[in-house]
């Protein structure tokens, strides 16, 4: 996921939480919003362009400038009740594009794995918008 994502997730305090070192070398994620207003080449040099000079700086100063679009990876213990709550709740149309997609994996991959259990969780596609939810 993305650390923006990351931001969010990690204050789920139910969960064992463990990231691998930030390296700027996994990529970034290109939000849709940005493909549709013609604007990934603008997008994909300053993401670029970040990563780049965040590998010039030594660890850790060099992490203050990873993008919040930047890909890392990360793990997240946690019993079913709090991956259901996650899935609910942070899969809402008020939500930002990048949590509301992982917490959407989730609900698929817990429906794959254990679709006795899966069925019972609930959450909102992130196709869905409504901007004049709050």
């Amino acid at each position: 996921m993305d650390v923006g994502a990351y931001r969010d997730f990690h204050r789920h305090r139910r969960c064992q939480q463990f990231r691998q070192d930030y390296s700027g070398q996994l990529g970034y994620e290109t939000p849709q919003v940005i493909t549709q207003a013609g604007l990934t080449v603008e997008y994909a040099a300053a993401m670029d362009h970040a990563l780049a000079t965040m590998q010039l700086l030594p660890s850790p100063a060099n992490e203050y400038l990873l993008p919040f679009g930047a890909r890392s990876r990360f793990l997240f213990k946690m019993d079913f009740a709090e991956a259901e709550y996650i899935c609910r709740v942070r899969s809402g149309v008020k939500g930002h594009f990048s949590y509301r997609s992982i917490a959407w994996q989730m609900k698929e991959a817990m429906e794959r794995l254990e679709p006795e259990l899966g069925r019972l969780l609930s959450g909102t596609p992130p196709w869905i918008e409504d901007p004049l939810k709050r």
